[in-house]
Order: structure tokens, then C-alpha cells, then sequence
């Protein structure tokens, strides 16, 4: 009687001792839904092929060519997130002076976000709300100035801010910002202070309700709607961010002055830093896969992440492998979900 799995490439089967005669051969497949050519005349980020169904085989391997471009100059959506306590007042200030002085990009938006801390003492003294969108996401700059001018500072009692709240509201309530299809979304978040993450929130009575969210909550959230932060901060806290920005497929990090007067340069520079930059995932995809991603020339790209030069079209290549065995579990045995996906 043939012992070995019964769910398995051919050339294994045979090798255990199974009869060539008793073999049912499954077969794989691959088939391109969509592979339209990339215009470069179309000023958005673009891939091709930009569907395929595949099937696979246990333990097979396929390695995919594809082809991907940034433009010289897209649509840009940028949201300032600002930390709105005390010891940020002459920031504030600095930041309304700076005008009509936003221009990144020939197609822009921008919008503005505050927050503080948690509205439950002994964090905050503040009125009940932690995180407010003050202006979404506008192409109307006079309109954006005006509104900037009404804003004053709340305050705090800690000194870690409550950040990753806000970050978190921001990018998955995409139809509140206002975040655009087709645009590099990025996500300025100016602070002084630290932050509270996961599990700060039992210092205080609603932490069951109101806990922080995780950093690796935070990454993965951010990369499934596209989001790039650009950390914004003093030298107070710049060592904590120095260390957080690097969790971050796609992140940059500045280095304010006190009273926040540099945050433009900050932003031009991180913008165009970014511009050269791409971080391809693979996103939900099912327990027995694994999946790479490889510079043209076959090397490991590391989170997927590659330099594009704007306005050239890059290649890569994805490697995919359907595992034979899932932690003791043999793929053939697993729910349909664990070895199916998008």
C-alpha cells in the first residue's frame, strides 16, 4: 500500500513508489486576464500585467516578469497631521505664515489634521475629541489658508501624544480625508513628543475601549491603502522616529526646528526622495503561498522595495511558491481559503 502523500508533484510520487499507472495528473495553469501596455503619457503609477489567474501544483515555483511606472509628475495628495499641544503653538504660527508656498506637484491636494491625546484623564484636559479632520483634502489653497487662520492650540498634561490614533483615523477613513485614486498619498505628521503605542492605554480607566494601536498595525494598515508617512519632528523626540521610520517600507524622516520654520524643506525633500522610490507587496495572499519580489536581474528586493527613476518604466520579477506542507498540515488537507486568494 503507497504510505506516502497522495497530494504531491509526480516525479515524488513516483520516487515513494507509487505505480505511474495510478497517478491522476492535476495540472497547473496560468492566464492573462488584462495586460494592457503602460502609457507613458498617462500621468499615474502603472503596472502590467495588471491581472492573471494562476493554479498551482504543491511545492511548484513560477517567476513572473512584469513591468511598472512612476511618472515625472503625478497627482499628489498631502495631509498634515499636526500634534496640537502646548509646546506646539509657535509651529503653528510658522506653519499659517507659509502661505501660498505648498506647490509640490502640477496636480495637488492638501488637507490638515490635529490631534492630541487621549480624552480620558489623566492624559488630556482638553474638550472630547483626540483627533479632528479641519480641512480635508482641497485643491482650493486660498480656501486652505483661510481655514489654517482659524486654528488654536489645545493642550495636553503627558508628553507622549496620541499619534498613532490619529495616523490610524487618517488613512482608513479615506472618504472623510479624501485621499484620491491614482495620486501618491502622503501623510505628514508633525510632533515634539514621543508616543503611545499598544498597551499605554492601561494607564488609564478606558483602556479597554481606548487603547493605542500597534506599530505593525500601524505599517500594515498604512501599505494597504498606500499611505507614506513623512515624519515631521523636533530634536526632542527625533530618536524615537529615527527608530519607527525604518519599520516602514516607504517612509522619511526630517528633523525640525523648534519652531517648525523648516517643515517645507522637510517636505520638498522627502517628497522627492520618495518620488524614486516603489514598495510592491503582495497583500492578502493565501497561508500556502509564499511570494518574493526580485529586481530585474534576480535579486531579493527587500520589503519589495525598488528605485524607479520618474518617468522610466523598471522591471521586476515576482517569485511564487505553493508550499507542500503548512506548519504539520499538507496543503491538500487545508480549507479552501487557505489556499485560494486575490
Amino acid at each position: 500500500m503507497f504510505t506516502g502523500a497522495r497530494c504531491d508533484l509526480y516525479d515524488s510520487m513516483v520516487a515513494q513508489g507509487c505505480s505511474a499507472a495510478a497517478i491522476i495528473t492535476a495540472k497547473s495553469s496560468v492566464r492573462i486576464e488584462q495586460a494592457e501596455q503602460i502609457n507613458v503619457r498617462l500621468a499615474q503609477a502603472q503596472v502590467t500585467p495588471q491581472q492573471m489567474s494562476m493554479s498551482f501544483l504543491p511545492g511548484e515555483e513560477r517567476v513572473l516578469d512584469m513591468e511598472v511606472f512612476a511618472p515625472v509628475k503625478g497627482p499628489l495628495d498631502l495631509y498634515i497631521l499636526m500634534d496640537f499641544s502646548n509646546s506646539m503653538s509657535d509651529d503653528l504660527d510658522n506653519l499659517k505664515r507659509m502661505g501660498k508656498s505648498w506647490s509640490l506637484s502640477d496636480d495637488y491636494t492638501i488637507g490638515f489634521g490635529k490631534f492630541v491625546d487621549k480624552v480620558v484623564e489623566p492624559q488630556t484636559d482638553m474638550r472630547p475629541t483626540n483627533c479632528q479632520n479641519v480641512i480635508k483634502l482641497t485643491n482650493k489653497e486660498e480656501f486652505f489658508n483661510s481655514e489654517l487662520q482659524k486654528e488654536r492650540i489645545s493642550g495636553n498634561l503627558d508628553a507622549p501624544e496620541g499619534g498613532f490614533d490619529a495616523i490610524l483615523q487618517a488613512t482608513v477613513c479615506g472618504d472623510q480625508i479624501g485621499w484620491r485614486n491614482h495620486s501618491t498619498h502622503l501623510l505628514v505628521f508633525s510632533t515634539e513628543s514621543a508616543f503611545h503605542y499598544e498597551a499605554d492605554g492601561a494607564n488609564y480607566t478606558q483602556d479597554t475601549r481606548q487603547d493605542y494601536p500597534s506599530v505593525p498595525t500601524l505599517v500594515r494598515l498604512m501599505g494597504k491603502h498606500n499611505i507614506i508617512p513623512i515624519f515631521a519632528v523636533t530634536n526632542h523626540s527625533y530618536t524615537y522616529y529615527e527608530k519607527l521610520h525604518k519599520y516602514f517600507p516607504i517612509a522619511e524622516l526630517g528633523k525640525l526646528q523648534e519652531d517648525s520654520s523648516n517643515i517645507l524643506t522637510i517636505m520638498e525633500k522627502a517628497f522627492q526622495s520618495i518620488r524614486s522610490k516603489m514598495s510592491i507587496r503582495a497583500m492578502d495572499q493565501p497561508r500556502a503561498f509564499q511570494t518574493q519580489f526580485l529586481s530585474a536581474s534576480g535579486q531579493v528586493a527587500e520589503y519589495g522595495a525598488f528605485q524607479v527613476s520618474p518617468g522610466q518604466i523598471g522591471k521586476f520579477k515576482v517569485r511564487m511558491q505553493a508550499q507542500k506542507m503548512v506548519e504539520e498540515q499538507h496543503v491538500c488537507q487545508m480549507k479552501a481559503d487557505d489556499k485560494a486568494g486575490t
